[in-house]
C-alpha cells in the first residue's frame, strides 16, 4: 500500500493525502483532482506544474495597528487576548487596520491561496 496526495487540476491545492492499493486511487478523487504518490506537507506546499512547489509567504508590512500588503481576497480572522474570535471578513484593498482596538493584543489569522496560512500579532495595549 502506497502513500497519494490528491491536489485540483486548476489550482494545485493539495486536498487530502492517503494510503490505498495502487488499484484504488481512482477512488478516492473527487471531479477535477488529480493524484501522485508522496505525501507532502499541505500547509507549505502546493502543485505548480505537476512539481510540489513551496507555497508563497505573504510579504506584509505590519507598522502599529495596520497590516499592509494583504493579497486581494484574503480571509482573516481576529482572535482577542482571551482566545475569542472577534471578528472575521475579506480583505480586498491590501490593508486591513485594526481601528479603534480594546487595548489588548491581538492574534490575526490570513488565508488566501495559494500563499501559505499567515498569523500576525498586534500589541494595542
Amino acid at each position: 500500500m502506497n502513500t497519494y496526495y490528491a491536489y485540483e487540476i486548476s489550482t494545485g491545492r493539495i486536498t487530502h493525502v492517503f494510503r490505498c492499493p495502487a488499484d484504488q486511487v481512482a477512488r478516492q478523487l473527487v471531479p477535477g483532482e488529480t493524484y501522485a504518490e508522496g505525501q507532502p506537507d499541505q500547509r507549505s506546499e502546493y502543485v505548480v506544474d505537476g512539481e510540489l512547489t513551496a507555497r508563497p509567504l505573504m510579504d506584509l508590512t505590519v507598522p502599529g495597528l495596520v497590516i499592509y500588503g494583504v493579497p486581494a481576497g484574503t480571509r482573516f480572522k481576529i482572535k482577542n487576548s482571551t482566545g475569542a474570535y472577534i471578528y472575521s471578513g475579506v480583505c480586498d484593498d491590501g490593508v486591513l487596520e485594526l481601528a479603534d482596538p480594546d487595548p489588548e493584543i491581538y492574534t490575526i489569522r490570513l488565508d488566501c491561496f495559494p500563499y501559505q496560512r499567515t498569523t500576525v500579532t498586534i500589541d494595542a495595549s
